[in-house]
């Protein structure tokens, strides 16, 4: 019945790769917390104003919050949630990571009303922007996430996203977005990101377009259709689940939240090496009657490739801007101080998180990208940098198991009317980052 099942062992599964058998070469099990200990995963609730309607709004937030009062009613959150708003612009970030669901409930309740333009717009040019937008939404979330050692689950709370069919797309345009569908479902499996699709439209008709089904239809699950249900197929392609057609929403945000919170973790060694970018389906079996694995449609086998400075330095840039905070390296500033018309910002980073290399005469090596931006109203960038920083430490200390602190320094000119300022370090090697805000 959708029950969550806590009890099952590494013996009780089986996996199977494109049907044939693999073995299990790791296993966690992830379904209650101990006191005290950290939540093993995060909870994302986004409330999508781009692509829905005014009045379906204002029941999503509604469903919110009475999903919320239930939550403040029984004390703190169980996991660290955040709430999100998916707006004409982009994100707003209405309150990051807390286990306090009255200050979710209190910050919704602020949020202001706004009319969702973009839907209002017609033509495929404005449909193709929603969708840029949303794919890029999830994608920046799924960068946001990678290396942080959690599992993130996302309720997008939204009757998905924009329609278009084959005649709103070139040939350049739709191989343009099948890599991009291809790409977001890679840094999703990467980032152990995890989709809930809440439909706020209640009781509605959803059929599939035929059309986009007939042009698509025998491609993988990610690449079946672009419209309706294409969130609801990145929701099942990453183990998730869609929800439509019912008016209960808080109950099924509430449920989104209950699955994602019990889970089992297992890994495997394909026994097909080829890297041939072909979409491998994965099933999970459980011995057990009545029992059912819910888990990721599959992946794309395509070999792992270093980054190159310039995406490197893209990610850099829209991490710097973006209202999201990445958790892939700890970054802190213990010192800041002004020095003429400058600040002086001192940063310590957590070494352990980097990527070592052997250097020359017994040392190991770093390389880091440090970006700074300053930033005004409506997000206007009053003054951005970006360097790169190696540095070295030596083997015996290397090697004696004591934490690897990393410290950098870096100046930057002090704006007026800046209301923000954000560093972001990212690992040369890995795309791996950290970002920090500094207090005004």
């Amino acid at each position: 019945h959708g029950r969550p099942i806590s009890d099952l062992e590494k013996n009780d599964f089986q996996i199977f790769e494109d049907n044939a058998s693999q073995t299990i070469a790791s296993f966690e099990k992830s379904t209650s917390l101990t006191p005290g200990a950290e939540a093993p995963s995060q909870t994302i609730l986004i409330v999508d104003e781009l692509n829905t309607e005014f009045i379906d709004i204002a029941y999503a937030r509604y469903s919110v919050a009475k999903y919320l009062k239930k939550q403040s009613g029984s004390g703190s959150l169980d996991r660290p949630a955040e709430l999100l708003a998916l707006t004409d612009h982009g994100f707003d970030l209405v309150h990051d990571f807390t286990e306090n669901g009255s200050e979710l409930l209190t910050s919704l309740s602020a949020m202001p009303a706004r009319l969702p333009f973009r839907l209002s717009l017609h033509g495929s040019a404005p449909l193709t922007d929603r969708l840029n937008l949303s794919l890029g939404a999830l994608r920046q979330i799924a960068r946001a996430s990678a290396f942080s050692g959690k599992r993130t689950n996302i309720v997008w709370i939204s009757p998905g996203f924009p329609t278009i069919t084959p005649f709103h797309l070139s040939v350049d345009e739709r191989k343009g977005l099948i890599n991009a569908l291809r790409s977001l479902s890679d840094d999703l499996l990467r980032s152990r990101v995890t989709i809930y699709c809440v439909d706020p439209r209640g009781v509605v008709y959803t059929g599939g377009n035929a059309a986009v089904d007939a042009m698509f239809g025998a491609l993988p699950p990610t690449l079946a259709a672009f419209g309706d249900l294409a969130l609801g197929r990145l929701a099942r392609e990453t183990g998730g689940k869609a929800f439509y057609g019912r008016n209960d929403v808080d109950n099924l945000v509430a449920e989104s939240v209950t699955q994602s919170n019990s889970f089992y973790t297992l890994s495997y060694y394909p026994t097909n090496k080829e890297e041939d970018g072909s979409f491998r389906k994965i099933r999970v079996e459980v011995d057990r009657p009545g029992v059912v694995a819910q888990t990721r449609d599959g992946y794309y086998a395509v070999a792992e490739t270093a980054p190159s400075n310039r995406e490197l330095t893209l990610d850099i840039e829209r991490a710097l801007l973006s209202p999201l905070f990445y958790r892939g390296i700890r970054v802190s500033v213990p010192d800041v101080h002004a020095s003429g018309a400058d600040l002086d910002l001192n940063i310590d980073v957590d070494g352990d998180a980097l990527t070592w290399t052997p250097g020359e005469g017994s040392t190991m090596r770093f390389e880091v990208w440090l970006g700074i931006a300053e930033t005004g109203g409506k997000q206007d960038v009053l003054y951005s940098h970006l360097s790169l920083f190696r540095g070295g430490m030596a083997m015996d200390r290397f090697a004696s198991g004591a934490a690897k602190r990393v410290a950098l320094h870096v100046r930057a000119p002090a704006r007026q009317n800046r209301q923000r300022i954000r560093l972001a370090v990212c690992d040369a090697k890995n795309e791996r980052m950290g970002t920090i805000d500094i207090p005004q």
